[in-house]
């Protein structure tokens, strides 16, 4: 099964039509059924904004059919929060150029 195919499953369990939600994420009238007629999949420039637009529509699943449909409410908020491990990085890399502009100001 193609990734176009699992994102009409989506749009079906969402209760949309393909018009509504081909607006919804910018997509030009009629694309999903052109790709569908041309047995064509979807782009990834068109993937990523689908992405974007429906943060509850696994990534895993849309891509290779593997997991599950949806992302829960609880696993979304999980993936937007900044790890400590990514902010301690980004703090460690801050302090190291404020050191560096320091030794280099004083020459030391």
């Amino acid at each position: 099964m193609k990734s176009i195919e699992r994102l009409l499953q989506y749009i079906d369990y969402k209760g949309l039509n393909k018009r509504t939600f081909e607006v919804n994420n910018d997509l030009s009238n009629g694309y999903l059924g052109k790709q569908l007629s041309r047995n064509a999949d979807l782009g990834e420039g068109i993937l990523t904004r689908i992405l974007d637009n429906c943060p509850d529509l696994s990534p895993e699943w849309l891509l290779t059919g593997k997991g599950e449909m949806i992302i829960s409410d609880l696993e979304i908020e999980e993936i937007k929060k900044p790890s400590l491990e990514v902010f301690c990085d980004g703090f460690f890399k801050f302090f190291i150029c404020i050191y560096l502009n320091l030794l280099k100001e004083y020459k030391i």
